[in-house]
């Protein structure tokens, strides 16, 4: 009886007090997220954001996690460049932010740096990075696509690049020419944790 009493009594202890919640460190996660995000150093260096195709998936809102998602087109103004048409590259940016306010996700966070939604990557592919966040690594699968995580406190964010050669004109049926190269999105690397930075200041808002 003494030994059950004990027993309980250190499983009461470890509900109560054995697990700390995580530190949100000012996070908030609102329908407007996707709306208002800036892209200042992919934009820049690749194109400007094309407002009109921002989609977000919507905001879902738990006592124990919060989560929203977005994606947004970086795409030539082709008018302005006076192609008037032609191959150009679409590149695709998908931000994940998941707001965990009842379990830490550090754990989680570390065990899953080789999954993503195409499947699981070489170790190789994986590169962690330093000085932001609690932890953070790129993913680099092919030269078309990359993602950037962190995790800060309780918030696990994702940026991913991805890019898509297209073609631009009235006649599909007309020659078309040869489809360039699909480019190396690794090369944006150092601005998609820049844009990482301002995006975790602007959801601390």
């Amino acid at each position: 009886m003494l030994m059950a009493s004990a027993v309980w009594s250190l499983a009461v202890f470890r509900l109560d007090l054995g697990v700390p919640e995580p530190e949100t460190r000012g996070y908030q996660l609102t329908r407007q997220a996707c709306r208002t995000v800036q892209l200042p150093s992919m934009g820049a260096e690749i194109a400007p954001m094309d407002s009109t195709s921002v989609m977000s998936s919507g905001l879902s809102e738990h006592p124990a996690l919060d989560h929203v998602q977005c994606s947004i087109h970086l795409r030539p103004d082709m008018e302005a460049a006076g192609a008037g048409g032609g191959w150009f590259v679409d590149y695709t940016v998908s931000v994940n932010v998941t707001l965990h306010k009842k379990s830490d996700p550090r754990i989680e966070f570390d065990a899953e740096r080789r999954v993503t939604g195409l499947g699981v990557v070489e170790e190789e592919e994986v590169e962690a990075v330093a000085g932001i966040g609690d932890g953070a690594y790129l993913i680099t699968s092919d030269l078309g696509s990359t993602e950037l995580r962190v995790r800060d406190g309780g918030a696990v964010l994702s940026l991913g690049l991805s890019a898509m050669v297209s073609y631009l004109g009235e006649d599909a049926d007309g020659p078309v020419g040869e489809a360039p190269e699909t480019p190396d999105v690794s090369a944006h690397q150092t601005a998609m944790i820049n844009d990482m930075r301002v995006l975790m200041s602007h959801l601390k808002r």
